[in-house]
């Protein structure tokens, strides 16, 4: 009854230490490597038998060779027990080699898997989502799933199997000792299953105080500046430290509970120790056992005891482990399904056209019944107030939103029939604010185009007239950036980002607000350079600023989601000036 309710009690996620679920996508893991997982089956099947043979010459130690003083027989027993050891300790060493080659492969693809996961998922998602929580999975998750496997497989499972091993030679040597074994074992078992429950209450509590207390020390680090500028550090170290007393509290609980929980499981091992050193020794007495016998059975007890000791021991790491499992299988499984799955490659021209898109955020309608082509090597201007839809049309032709209504095409294929990041390789995009990494400037420049070189680089430069800037560096494209570009000023970061997107050759380049960080006459020289390579990509400017546009192609203006072409520079410059 007291079990009963306290099940009904238990959140449904504590009624089991790992769900079947959870259980099924984990072996997808392991079918893969089916050989080496029986391989790691048979090892410990072997292991768990290993310690059998000691039994007897324990027995035959005490029962014949001490009483009757033959030394040599002391001797070759002696032998034989090092012998078993030594065979034992190489086995254990095999098996081992064995489970970390399963373990690293299996961590390794569920890593691999979880990683690919991130680029499947659809781009809103990404600019949603916070980072944490994703970092925490890859990394953190794994981790314990990685110690999870490894006392599974490693330890737990060898020493469970020796356990029954020793039960069965424990009933052969008294059956009624190890009765009593078994009528306490579903003592033991009600124990292990109250303690895991609440040690695994307690690893989400203690995990959840360390995500947030990662969270904050984030917080800190990335907002560093606006904390001083506000002069906020005393209200932030109190929030911080807050988060810091949660975690302490919650590694507090969980410590003692550990020592508790092991203390207690001990105590009642300990117990059926005592019993059987109580009833064999009374055997004895009434000779209905030798002394041999018992110490043998002693032996075997022992070593069954320091097993169940490992295997509970693995309880921990298990239950955390299994915790980290659900979660991975839960994000998995939440994102939706990308934008696009379609495989076809072509031998693309530049050309693309939106047929009649609509998009929506929600219920938040941008674009409506939107239609417009741009052929190759042709260059088409987008203008149009801060918030219209712009960026909307550029991530569309990216492929990394999907329509809600209409389609788009390159050269005449739809999207949905296309490898979009095959496609994505031959645009090049030049964003409003450009992200860097921590690299040199040619490390940055030649990020996803492993044939670019450093002469393809300066040549690209100096045909767009932007070869000062590179030697205005210190170390050219050596220079170091620092932490997301920190080092350049805004005009070299859009210069750097331009060289980026033409150094894989483009058939479209699109240009997001060029002039945010670039002078309008810049801006012009730069398109001017751009339109007069002999093999130039189709361009594609979006801006805010109408003056920007100037001398391209075709123009368009973008208001209340819908887009009408421009008939002049003056009707857009008019309307773009009189939106600002």
């Amino acid at each position: 009854m007291i079990l009963r309710r306290f099940r009904a009690k238990a959140r449904p996620d504590e009624a089991r230490v790992i769900d079947r679920a959870d259980l099924r996508f984990f072996a997808r893991y392991l079918r893969g490597r089916a050989g080496l997982t029986a391989v790691c089956l048979v090892a410990a099947i072997g292991q768990s038998f290993l310690p059998l043979p000691m039994i007897p010459l324990v027995r035959l130690a005490f029962d014949r060779a001490i009483p009757r003083g033959d030394t040599g027989q002391l001797l070759v027993i002696g032998l034989g027990v090092a012998a078993i050891r030594v065979l034992g300790a190489g086995v254990a060493i095999f098996t081992r080699a064995q489970v970390v080659a399963l373990k690293t492969g299996v961590i390794l693809d569920l890593r691999r898997d979880l990683l690919g996961r991130l680029y499947d998922r659809p781009h809103v998602s990404h600019v949603r989502a916070e980072n944490q929580p994703l970092f925490t999975h890859i990394v953190v998750d794994a981790d314990r799933v990685d110690i999870m496997l490894d006392q599974t497989i490693g330890t737990a499972l060898p020493s469970a199997l020796t356990c029954v091993a020793l039960g069965a030679a424990m009933i052969y040597l008294n059956v009624t000792l190890t009765a009593l074994g078994v009528v306490l074992l579903p003592l033991v078992w009600a124990v292990v299953w109250l303690t895991s429950r609440r040690i695994r209450a307690n690893y989400r509590r203690y995990h959840d105080a360390h995500d947030a207390f990662i969270r904050g020390v984030r917080f800190v680090l990335d907002n560093f500046a606006l904390t001083r500028a506000r002069g906020a550090e005393p209200t932030e170290l109190a929030r911080q430290s807050d988060t810091l007393e949660t975690l302490r509290k919650a590694a507090v609980h969980g410590g003692i509970d550990n020592v508790r929980n092991v203390q207690v499981q001990s105590l009642v091992l300990a117990a059926v120790g005592v019993l059987i050193l109580v009833v064999g020794g009374e055997a004895v007495a009434r000779h209905a056992m030798t002394m041999g016998g018992l110490l043998a059975f002693f032996v075997a007890a022992g070593l069954a005891g320091n097993q169940l000791d490992r295997v509970i021991g693995a309880l921990p790491p298990l239950i955390e482990g299994t915790a980290a499992l659900s979660r991975l299988h839960a994000h998995m499984n939440a994102a939706p399904p990308p934008p696009y799955n379609g495989r076809g490659t072509l031998d693309w021209t530049g050309a693309v056209a939106l047929e009649h898109v609509g998009f929506s955020y929600g219920s938040g309608r941008v674009l409506k019944d939107v239609s417009f082509c741009l052929e190759p090597g042709a260059s088409v201007g987008i203008v149009g107030a801060n918030g219209a839809g712009k960026t909307t049309i550029l991530s569309l032709i990216l492929g990394l939103y999907r329509p809600q209504a209409g389609r788009l095409t390159a050269d005449g294929v739809a999207y949905d029939d296309l490898d979009m990041p095959a496609l994505r390789r031959r645009i090049g995009l030049v964003e409003q604010h450009p992200v860097f990494f921590n690299g040199s400037v040619f490390d940055n420049i030649a990020y996803g185009a492993p044939g670019a070189t450093r002469s393809l680089v300066e040549a690209i430069a100096d045909q767009l007239g932007a070869g000062g800037v590179l030697g205005s560096l210190p170390g050219g494209l050596d220079a170091p950036l620092g932490e997301t570009g920190l080092m350049l000023s805004g005009g070299q970061r859009q210069i750097i980002a331009i060289l980026r997107a033409l150094v894989t050759a483009p058939r479209l380049l699109v240009l997001d607000e060029p002039t945010n960080h670039l002078d309008r006459r810049t801006v012009a020289r730069l398109v001017s350079s751009l339109r007069s390579m002999s093999d130039r990509p189709a361009m594609l400017m979006i801006s805010h600023d109408p003056a920007a546009v100037a001398g391209l192609d075709t123009l368009y203006r973008l208001e209340l989601g819908a887009l009408a072409p421009a008939e002049t520079v003056a009707v857009v410059v008019t309307s773009g000036l009189a939106e600002a």
